[in-house]
């Protein structure tokens, strides 16, 4: 079985499958889309989970309003005794304090660096692979960029260091959390803010992301704290097959060095039905990982 980096790096490769005997002459692309709209010059579109900080872009070009109300609570974090929601759980708390960096708020972000650091050290991460001491964060909680190399240094030194550990699944588990706060949150402002065309194309586009984290995950069925996770996960799925993305046949460029695809264009196919159905079982699945 081979280790795949869970953070910067692509996890899965993808499939392109022709629809060529389709009069509309359009092609599905399995991959994961981050394309900001449909457009007719060429958009690059990566197919990679995303780190906190890509997700900040995300929330920021959005137009996402700060709702704290949406965040895990970090007096929860004394809870997460078992392994699998420690790792949990500190993926979804360096999403919550990528969203708090975005909008300032310093005391709160100082609340959530000492959640994440109470998570790594209870997974057995060492100190000195945390990056920062909690002075040194402190000092530059002001300072946009040093917050943000923090938490991209959490999450791949977390990773690091438990894959050199021969735990692999904890690894993943960090995924799993991250990316289900990251949609969590996308869904809820969705559903309570705008029901915008940009945050109805980011959650229609993680179909493709969902795919590869349930290959990544299925690494680690066996384990008891991944099985009930991909069940949830197969579940979600459902529902994201109802999520069409086309292209036009013949009109995509496919960079497998840097994991992008470029297409001058592209169609998201999906109702307000479906996405209101992912939202509600997006929130059942980030219920049972918090409580």
């Amino acid at each position: 079985m081979k280790n795949y980096p869970a953070f910067s790096i692509i996890l899965f490769a993808f499939v392109l499958s022709s629809c060529g005997g389709k009069s509309s002459q359009e092609s599905t692309v399995q991959g994961n889309l981050m394309a900001e709209e449909d457009t007719l010059h060429a958009s690059p579109i990566l197919y990679q989970i995303a780190l906190p900080v890509d997700m900040i872009q995300i929330f920021e070009k959005a137009g996402i309003h700060y709702n704290k109300d949406l965040l895990n609570p970090v007096s929860k974090a004394d809870d997460y005794s078992q392994s699998g929601l420690a790792a949990i759980n500190l993926g979804i708390y360096g999403i919550d304090l990528g969203y708090i960096k975005l909008f300032g708020d310093a005391q709160a972000a100082v609340k959530y660096f000492n959640a994440i650091r109470k998570l790594a050290l209870q997974l057995g991460i060492p100190e000195e692979y945390l990056a920062v001491s909690r002075e040194r964060f402190e000092k530059n909680i002001g300072n946009r960029d040093s917050l943000t190399r923090f938490i991209n240094d959490v999450y791949k030194s977390s990773d690091e260091y438990l894959k050199k550990a021969g735990r692999p699944e904890a690894a993943s588990l960090i995924v799993l959390g991250g990316w289900i706060e990251s949609l969590y949150i996308t869904c809820q402002s969705w559903l309570k803010q705008n029901q915008t065309e940009l945050l109805t194309r980011r959650i229609a586009s993680q179909k493709y992301t969902l795919n590869s984290l349930i290959s990544l995950l299925s690494n680690y069925a066996g384990e008891p704290d991944v099985s009930q996770y991909l069940l949830m996960l197969k579940i979600l799925k459902k529902s994201f097959d109802k999520v069409n993305i086309l292209y036009p046949q013949g009109k995509v460029d496919l960079d497998t060095i840097n994991k992008v695809i470029l297409s001058e264009e592209y169609k998201i196919d999906v109702d307000e039905n479906t996405i209101r159905e992912i939202s509600t079982l997006v929130t059942n699945i980030r219920q049972e990982l918090v409580d």
